[in-house]
C-alpha cells in the first residue's frame, strides 16, 4: 500500500498496524510505527530558506502561506516547513511577516501586495509557500505597483513545483520531489515483498535542493 496526500496527525498512518500488506507514506506523519515513511525533509528547508536570505543580507521577510484548507486539515509539509522557517528566523534575528490567511479561491494579490508595502519596514523578500496561481497573481501585481524581482524584492518559493508552468518571470524553488519520491516509495515495496524486508517505522527523508533561478539577489552591503 502506498499513502498520499499526509496530514501531520494521519488515522490511516496511526492504524497500519493493522494492515496485512506493507505499507509506504509519501510524507511525515507523526505516527508512523508501523509503516515506512519517504518525504523531502520540510525542516531542513525551512532553516535553508532562512540561511539563504540571510546571508545575501535580507533582515526581514513576507512569508506569503499557503491556502488554509491545508493548514486547517493539518497537512504535514506546509506545517514542519512553517515551523522551522519561523523558528530558524527567530534564532538570527531575522523578521518574518506572514500574510493574511487565505484560501486559494479567495486570494487577493491586491491586498497582499498592499499589505507588504505598508509594513513600517517594507520586507526585501518574499517566501512562498502558495501555488503557481496564487504567486503569479503576486508576480503580476508587484509589477503593477511598480516593484520588480529581484531589483526591488527577492522571491525564493518553497515546497513548490513549477516544472511546465508558465510564470511571468523564473523563480528560485526548493521543490517537491514526486519523481524522487514515488521511485523511493515503489523500491521499499519492491524490497519488502521480494526480499521480505521489514520496513516498519522505517524514515528515508531526501534533502532539500534549491533551484537558483534569478529571483533572489543581495541587499546591502553584503
Amino acid at each position: 500500500m502506498v499513502l498520499l496526500d499526509i496530514e501531520e496527525h494521519d488515522e490511516r498512518t496511526a492504524q497500519v498496524g493493522s494492515y496485512s500488506k506493507p505499507c509506504v507514506a509519501i510524507g511525515y506523519p507523526a505516527e508512523h510505527e508501523g509503516c515506512a515513511c519517504v518525504d523531502i525533509d520540510f525542516a531542513t528547508a525551512g532553516r535553508m530558506a532562512v540561511d539563504c536570505l540571510y546571508s545575501k543580507g535580507h533582515r526581514s521577510a513576507m512569508f506569503l502561506r499557503d491556502n488554509e484548507t491545508d493548514y486547517d486539515r493539518g497537512s504535514g509539509y506546509v506545517l514542519l516547513f512553517r515551523k522551522a522557517l519561523l523558528e530558524r528566523a527567530e534564532e538570527l534575528g531575522m523578521t518574518i511577516h506572514e500574510s493574511s490567511k487565505h484560501r486559494d479561491d479567495r486570494f487577493d494579490a491586491v491586498e497582499f501586495v498592499r499589505e507588504l508595502c505598508s509594513l513600517d519596514e517594507r520586507p526585501t523578500a518574499i517566501v512562498n509557500q502558495a501555488n503557481a496561481n496564487v504567486l503569479k497573481l503576486v508576480l503580476q501585481q508587484l509589477q503593477a505597483s511598480g516593484l520588480r524581482v529581484p531589483d526591488d524584492i527577492s522571491v525564493l518559493s518553497c515546497g513548490t513545483y513549477f516544472e511546465g508552468e508558465l510564470m511571468p518571470q523564473p523563480i528560485t524553488e526548493m521543490p517537491v520531489m514526486p519523481q524522487e519520491l514515488c521511485s523511493k516509495a515503489v523500491d521499499l515495496l519492491v524490497d519488502a515483498i521480494d526480499e521480505r524486508r521489514d520496513i516498519k517505522g522505517l524514515v528515508e527523508l531526501s534533502a532539500p535542493v534549491m533551484h537558483s533561478r534569478g529571483s533572489v539577489t543581495k541587499v546591502g552591503d553584503v
